[in-house]
Protein backbone atom coordinates (compact mmCIF):
# COMPACT_ATOMS: atom_id res chain seq x y z
CA UNK A 1 0.00 0.00 0.00
CA UNK A 2 1.42 3.37 -0.94
CA UNK A 3 0.89 6.65 0.89
CA UNK A 4 -1.83 7.90 -1.49
CA UNK A 5 -4.09 4.84 -1.33
CA UNK A 6 -6.87 4.25 1.16
CA UNK A 7 -7.04 1.01 3.10
CA UNK A 8 -9.45 -1.50 1.56
CA UNK A 9 -12.82 -1.54 3.27
CA UNK A 10 -13.27 -4.47 5.60
CA UNK A 11 -15.66 -7.02 4.10
CA UNK A 12 -18.76 -7.96 6.02
CA UNK A 13 -18.21 -11.04 8.03
CA UNK A 14 -20.61 -13.96 7.76
CA UNK A 15 -21.59 -13.51 11.40
CA UNK A 16 -22.42 -9.83 10.91
CA UNK A 17 -24.58 -10.70 7.87
CA UNK A 18 -26.52 -13.31 9.83
CA UNK A 19 -27.11 -10.87 12.70
CA UNK A 20 -28.28 -8.16 10.29
CA UNK A 21 -30.69 -10.48 8.47
CA UNK A 22 -32.04 -11.76 11.80
CA UNK A 23 -32.64 -8.21 13.10
CA UNK A 24 -34.36 -7.08 9.90
CA UNK A 25 -36.59 -10.17 9.90
CA UNK A 26 -37.35 -9.65 13.60
CA UNK A 27 -38.40 -6.02 13.07
CA UNK A 28 -40.62 -6.98 10.14
CA UNK A 29 -42.21 -9.80 12.16
CA UNK A 30 -42.84 -7.67 15.25
CA UNK A 31 -44.31 -4.91 13.10
CA UNK A 32 -46.81 -7.19 11.42
CA UNK A 33 -47.67 -9.69 14.15
CA UNK A 34 -50.43 -7.54 15.59
CA UNK A 35 -52.58 -8.60 12.66
CA UNK A 36 -51.11 -12.09 12.07
CA UNK A 37 -53.88 -14.02 13.80
CA UNK A 38 -56.65 -11.96 12.18
CA UNK A 39 -55.02 -12.34 8.77
CA UNK A 40 -54.60 -16.10 9.32
CA UNK A 41 -58.29 -16.44 10.19
CA UNK A 42 -59.29 -14.28 7.24
CA UNK A 43 -57.24 -16.24 4.70
CA UNK A 44 -57.70 -19.79 5.98
CA UNK A 45 -61.02 -19.74 7.80
CA UNK A 46 -63.29 -17.57 5.69
CA UNK A 47 -64.02 -14.59 7.92
CA UNK A 48 -66.87 -12.29 7.03
CA UNK A 49 -68.82 -9.47 8.58
CA UNK A 50 -72.53 -10.16 9.11
CA UNK A 51 -73.54 -6.54 9.55
CA UNK A 52 -72.32 -3.21 10.86
CA UNK A 53 -74.01 -0.42 12.80
CA UNK A 54 -72.82 3.11 13.53
CA UNK A 55 -73.48 4.62 16.95
CA UNK A 56 -76.22 7.30 16.90
CA UNK A 57 -73.61 10.07 17.06
CA UNK A 58 -71.45 8.42 14.36
CA UNK A 59 -68.42 8.24 16.63
CA UNK A 60 -68.15 4.43 16.82
CA UNK A 61 -68.95 1.43 14.70
CA UNK A 62 -69.99 -2.04 15.82
CA UNK A 63 -70.03 -5.19 13.72
CA UNK A 64 -70.94 -8.83 14.12
CA UNK A 65 -68.18 -10.91 12.57
CA UNK A 66 -68.25 -14.62 11.80
CA UNK A 67 -65.21 -16.81 11.20
CA UNK A 68 -65.90 -20.28 9.81
CA UNK A 69 -62.94 -22.53 10.64
CA UNK A 70 -64.73 -25.84 10.09
CA UNK A 71 -62.90 -26.52 6.80
CA UNK A 72 -59.64 -26.27 8.79
CA UNK A 73 -60.86 -28.67 11.49
CA UNK A 74 -62.04 -25.98 13.91
CA UNK A 75 -65.40 -24.48 14.67
CA UNK A 76 -67.11 -21.23 13.84
CA UNK A 77 -66.72 -18.16 16.02
CA UNK A 78 -69.13 -15.24 16.25
CA UNK A 79 -67.76 -12.00 17.63
CA UNK A 80 -68.81 -8.41 18.20
CA UNK A 81 -66.17 -5.86 17.30
CA UNK A 82 -66.15 -2.18 18.27
CA UNK A 83 -64.07 0.44 16.51
CA UNK A 84 -63.68 4.16 16.01
CA UNK A 85 -65.52 5.38 12.91
CA UNK A 86 -63.25 5.67 9.93
CA UNK A 87 -61.01 2.77 10.98
CA UNK A 88 -59.85 1.03 7.82
CA UNK A 89 -58.29 -2.28 6.96
CA UNK A 90 -56.21 -3.38 3.97
CA UNK A 91 -58.37 -6.42 3.24
CA UNK A 92 -62.16 -6.26 2.92
CA UNK A 93 -63.87 -8.37 5.56
CA UNK A 94 -60.89 -8.38 7.91
CA UNK A 95 -62.13 -7.38 11.38
CA UNK A 96 -61.38 -3.77 12.30
CA UNK A 97 -61.25 -2.72 15.92
CA UNK A 98 -61.44 -4.54 19.24
CA UNK A 99 -63.34 -7.72 20.01
CA UNK A 100 -65.68 -7.24 22.97
CA UNK A 101 -67.67 -10.48 22.65
CA UNK A 102 -66.74 -13.83 21.13
CA UNK A 103 -68.29 -17.28 21.33
CA UNK A 104 -67.55 -20.63 19.70
CA UNK A 105 -70.76 -21.51 17.97
CA UNK A 106 -71.43 -22.29 14.34
CA UNK A 107 -75.00 -21.05 13.91
CA UNK A 108 -75.20 -18.72 16.90
CA UNK A 109 -77.59 -15.84 16.25
CA UNK A 110 -76.11 -12.63 17.63
CA UNK A 111 -77.70 -9.21 17.29
CA UNK A 112 -76.42 -5.77 18.22
CA UNK A 113 -78.29 -2.54 18.81
CA UNK A 114 -77.19 0.94 19.86
CA UNK A 115 -79.69 1.97 22.51
CA UNK A 116 -77.78 5.22 23.04
CA UNK A 117 -74.61 6.83 21.68
CA UNK A 118 -72.67 5.14 24.51
CA UNK A 119 -74.70 1.96 25.14
CA UNK A 120 -74.48 -1.12 22.93
CA UNK A 121 -76.83 -4.04 23.53
CA UNK A 122 -75.66 -7.50 22.47
CA UNK A 123 -78.21 -10.31 22.35
CA UNK A 124 -77.51 -14.03 22.04
CA UNK A 125 -79.47 -17.20 22.91
CA UNK A 126 -79.96 -17.78 26.64
CA UNK A 127 -79.01 -21.45 26.29
CA UNK A 128 -75.47 -20.69 25.09
CA UNK A 129 -73.23 -22.66 27.45
CA UNK A 130 -70.75 -20.40 29.33
CA UNK A 131 -67.84 -22.64 28.30
CA UNK A 132 -68.42 -21.57 24.69
CA UNK A 133 -68.03 -17.86 25.51
CA UNK A 134 -64.45 -16.79 24.81
CA UNK A 135 -64.79 -13.12 25.70
CA UNK A 136 -67.50 -10.90 27.14
CA UNK A 137 -66.42 -7.36 28.01
CA UNK A 138 -68.73 -5.00 29.91
CA UNK A 139 -67.25 -1.83 28.43
CA UNK A 140 -65.02 -0.46 25.69
CA UNK A 141 -63.60 3.05 25.87
CA UNK A 142 -66.64 5.09 27.02
CA UNK A 143 -69.20 2.57 25.69
CA UNK A 144 -71.20 0.40 28.09
CA UNK A 145 -72.04 -3.07 26.75
CA UNK A 146 -75.20 -4.78 27.95
CA UNK A 147 -75.86 -8.49 27.30
CA UNK A 148 -79.45 -9.70 27.07
CA UNK A 149 -81.07 -12.95 26.00
CA UNK A 150 -82.17 -13.06 22.38
CA UNK A 151 -85.98 -13.07 22.35
CA UNK A 152 -87.64 -15.96 20.55
CA UNK A 153 -84.65 -18.33 20.85
CA UNK A 154 -84.35 -21.31 23.14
Amino acid sequence: MNANSQPAPRPWSRRRSIVTVTLVFGFLTVGTCASCSALYLYVWCGGRSSFELQSPDGRYGAEVHYVDCEPMGGSGTKSVILRDSGTRTLLPGLPRGDTVFAARADLLPVTIEWTDARILTVRYPPDLHPSRIIRQDDSWKDVEIIYLPLEGST
